[in-house]
């Protein structure tokens, strides 16, 4: 029998899992593509320990690909490769469920504290994800300097989400050169409608 990672990895699944968890770009590699059969190898492959395997169950939970959908298992898969591995990508998960409240409490500074760990190792989403926080200002002090300098980290890496939002900072600013993003609650206001 083939390894269930290998198979995962030259399948393409383990590539839809880690770039875009809504796209089926990618899936039925060589192979008829299946969320059934992709749960299936992501067991076994998780059940020997393998990180990609963790992380791609842990998403298939999350996102009720070829399973109902279940936040606690994902999150049970996302730690055990968060945990033993140090995997960005799952460390980004896990943030995520942390922010969405996803299978667990609501808490903005816990998915931060997950998303510096990926965004650490350099990982682009981990990146844009701290910028938005700061955006918004959920779990730290809003403050659009700190987003820019968080999306800009992602964009030089391609992000295009975060090449995104600089340009809208960047517009703000442009119409609003006098302000300061400390200075007005009512600019908090605004910006959030320009990211709504």
């Amino acid at each position: 029998m083939e390894d269930p990672a290998t198979f995962a990895q030259q399948s393409g699944l383990a590539q839809f899992l880690s770039n875009d968890h809504t796209s089926k770009s990618g899936l039925g590699v060589g192979v008829k593509a299946s969320f059934t059969t992709a749960l299936e190898w992501f067991v076994k492959s998780a059940n020997q320990g393998n990180p990609r395997g963790q992380t791609g169950l842990g998403f298939m939970y999350k996102d009720g690909y070829g399973t109902p959908q279940d936040y606690s298992k994902a999150m049970e898969w996302f730690m055990k490769a968060a945990d033993e591995h140090g995997h960005a990508e799952v460390q980004v998960g896990v943030g995520m469920l942390y922010e969405g409240g996803g299978g667990v409490r609501q808490n903005y500074l816990t998915a931060k504290k997950w998303y510096m760990k990926a965004a650490e190792q350099g990982y682009a989403d981990a990146q844009f994800r701290i910028g938005d926080l700061y955006c918004n200002g959920q779990g730290v002090p809003p403050s659009l300097s700190m987003a820019r300098d968080w999306y800009s980290k992602a964009a030089e890496q391609g992000h295009t989400d975060a090449e995104e939002s600089l340009r809208e900072i960047k517009k703000f600013f442009q119409g609003n050169p006098q302000q300061q993003p400390q200075q007005s609650a009512s600019l908090w206001s605004t910006v959030g409608k320009l990211f709504a």
